[in-house]
């Protein structure tokens, strides 16, 4: 994808900043004076995209990409932004954006909310011929790439227990296309739709994948031209104003070619992914129908539905713990503090606690920060005051849910 992209925006500068700009000295040539500046606001809706070959969890399995307007826990995803453009020539214009808003989407298991904030420069080309009189609309494609930073929140749909978050900032790039609507000399309407990829898988929370992720973006602007009220915006004039020679109409007969080109580069670009996504789902048929005869994706949900409903029913308290670590943070002291003041409460009691890991290195490894945590846990009721012989260790069942902020941790159930 990344390589396609930047095959893309090479394609521009090498058909248009040759052929453009050098034309646009001729351009400058006509008489008439044009307006260049604007400044615009756009709302924009942002929809998140499910992509399945991009989200295979590190430990071989595959994960369900959440994805935007997906039930009850997802919302109608607005954004709000202002930019500043300048008309370099008649097709070709530059702008500065900058926009912020909220995201969210949804699998069957879990939800996610994210807050972004982006920042960037964009590119339009735009697609009209040249005849004498002024456009009032103007279709364009629109590049743009910034940066983005985000702050994504994921919630299990049981209970809304939030239980993973991430932030951050990350590349984005887009390819979409638009229409300019001039109302007036000053004032135009635009509306467009580019496909949005952000080089963060964490943009909604999901960290496990490939290190992308896709949304569509559709906006609709109004902008306001600066200059004089007498003059026009220069996006409405003739491709080449003033020029009708052989050169300029070569140059738009390549510019045309090259946007089929583009758009033949689109659609391919569709279609392998299409193709890759159905790869990748007849490799998971097979792999569940070598398994269990249940399917591998119900039979780690119900591993974390088990989990869930024994958390939400009061039978264990669980610590968790970040990547490779066995350092016991303050929401892990808050269950150990409740575990020490029921054992406390009811000296006939005991404790079981057993520790897990995610399936990422090797078993040698994993075992070893498993027994860490075991003994933190171990540690922490000790230094509460509770006796080491009402304190038993459990056995790991050698079990992965496939959700590794789930599997990193310790479990501590009370036997009555």
């Amino acid at each position: 994808m990344k390589n396609t992209v930047n095959t893309l925006f090479a394609l521009l500068l090498s058909s248009l900043l040759g052929s453009v700009v050098a034309n646009a000295q001729k351009a400058s040539s006509s008489k008439q004076q044009f307006n260049r500046f604007g400044v615009g606001l756009q709302l924009s809706h942002m929809y998140d995209l499910r992509f399945k070959g991009y989200d295979d969890l590190q430990n071989g399995f595959s994960g369900e990409d959440m994805v935007g307007l997906n039930g009850e826990k997802t919302q109608f995803d607005l954004a709000y932004g202002l930019d500043l453009s300048y008309q370099l020539s008649p097709v070709l214009a530059v702008d500065m954006y900058g926009m912020m808003g909220t995201m969210s989407g949804a699998n069957q298991i879990e939800y996610y909310r994210s807050s972004f904030r982006s920042v960037g420069v964009g590119a339009n080309v735009s697609l009209k011929t040249a005849k004498t009189k002024l456009h009032r609309f103007v279709p364009y494609v629109r590049f743009a790439t910034g940066w983005s930073g985000y702050d994504a929140t994921r919630y299990f749909i049981l209970d809304d227990v939030d239980f993973s978050t991430a932030s951050g900032n990350a590349l984005h790039y887009n390819l979409g296309l638009g229409v300019n609507a001039h109302l007036s000399n000053k004032w135009s309407v635009n509306v467009q739709s580019v496909f949005n990829v952000v080089s963060s898988d964490a943009w909604d929370g999901y960290n496990y994948g490939s290190g992308r992720d896709h949304m569509l973006q559709t906006s609709v602007g109004l902008r306001y031209t600066l200059g004089s009220k007498k003059r026009t915006h220069l996006n409405r004039s003739a491709a080449w104003q003033g020029v009708t020679n052989k050169d300029v109409l070569d140059t738009q007969e390549k510019l045309l070619k090259g946007m089929k080109t583009l758009d033949d580069m689109v659609t391919n670009l569709g279609t392998k992914q299409e193709q890759y996504q159905q790869k990748t789902d007849a490799m998971l048929s097979e792999l569940q129908s070598d398994m269990h005869p249940d399917s591998l994706i119900a039979l780690i949900d119900s591993r974390i539905k088990r989990y869930q409903e024994a958390l939400k029913a009061g039978e264990l308290h669980a610590i968790y713990f970040d990547f490779n670590k066995a350092v016991i943070n303050s929401a892990g002291q808050t269950a150990v503090q409740e575990v020490a003041q029921l054992l406390k409460s009811n000296p006939s009691w005991k404790v079981t606690v057993s520790a897990y890991s995610d399936a990422v290195g090797n078993e040698s490894a994993n075992e070893a920060i498993r027994d860490q945590r075991r003994l933190a846990a171990k540690q922490a009721l000790l230094d509460l005051g509770i006796p080491e012989a009402r304190i038993a260790f459990a056995a790991w069942e050698g079990i992965y849910t496939g959700n590794n902020q789930i599997d990193r941790r310790v479990e501590m159930r009370l036997v009555k």
